[in-house]
């Protein structure tokens, strides 16, 4: 059983890895960064005020570090830029 779980758990963070990336591929295609940055905000999930002592809420909160992961990427790839 054990195996299965790391398993499961290998594929998730892969899968997690492959979010990500699809996030910022759409941001980036909203034409400008700051529209990126904003369309990326839009799609948080709203954990405010609660704890994080359900599956459900660790979960929650993995993909809003997730969101937070791509738009660092993205802010990142903007103050790169030359002026």
């Amino acid at each position: 059983m054990i195996e299965d779980f790391r398993e499961w758990s290998d594929t998730t963070l892969t899968s997690f890895d492959e979010w990500k990336q699809k996030f910022i591929d759409e941001a980036l295609s909203k034409g400008t960064y700051k529209k990126a940055l904003n369309w990326l905000s839009s799609q948080e999930i709203d954990l405010l005020g609660r704890s994080a002592s359900t599956v459900q809420d660790h979960f929650n909160y993995a993909v809003r570090q997730m969101i937070e992961d791509a738009k660092k990427e993205v802010r990142d790839k903007a103050l790169n830029k030359e002026i």
